[in-house]
């Protein structure tokens, strides 16, 4: 499999059983996009599994505003503005 299907795949993956609520596949997607970014040092999908570590603490209650107003702060000054937008209207949500 190419690698960036790979990794796309990951993503779209995560994001959609975060969207869901379906704890158990986001549990086996974020693993395996954790080991992603660790192995290949990947930039992108070290974003990702940030940006979903902060919003599933969040929605639990284990994350701060702060720490939400911060990850908004870095994907705006990062100019991803899709990442922004999508975690603007997760956030909502909670």
């Amino acid at each position: 499999m190419n690698c960036k299907l790979g990794l796309k795949f990951l993503i779209n993956g995560t994001q959609l059983s975060f969207d869901r609520n379906c704890m158990e596949n986001f549990a086996i997607f974020m693993k395996e996009l954790k080991k992603v970014a660790k192995i290949y040092a990947n930039t992108k999908a070290s974003l990702v599994v940030k940006i979903f570590e902060t919003l599933h603490k969040c929605r639990k209650g284990e994350q701060s505003q702060k720490d939400l107003t911060a990850l908004k702060q870095t994907l705006q000054f990062l100019g991803e503005n899709t990442w922004l937008t999508y975690v603007l209207e997760a956030s909502d949500r909670f």
